[in-house]
């Protein structure tokens, strides 16, 4: 397989990732809404906590040797959700 044939795969993995974090998004929105309605907070850290603990436990599960990089991904989801909250 050729570079462009990989790269096509990566293109085609990404649009994968951004349908999958859209719907993330929207969920985070009526989560917001919910939290409104309730009076809660948009932060949560317990919850923030145990989101970035299991999602490296997967990626490590999964044999993603970068587990602190999948950290930070999911840090930075965590505060595009908050914002959208």
């Amino acid at each position: 397989m050729d570079i462009s044939e990989l790269r096509v795969k990566i293109d085609s993995i990404d649009h994968q990732l951004l349908v999958l974090l859209k719907d993330r998004l929207e969920l985070a929105e009526q989560i917001g809404a919910y939290k409104k309605e309730k009076g809660l907070p948009i932060r949560d850290i317990k919850r923030e906590e145990e989101v970035l603990k299991e999602r490296k436990s997967i990626a490590s599960g999964l044999g993603i040797k970068d587990s602190e990089g999948v950290e930070k991904i999911f840090e930075d989801i965590l505060a595009v959700s908050r914002k959208v909250q």
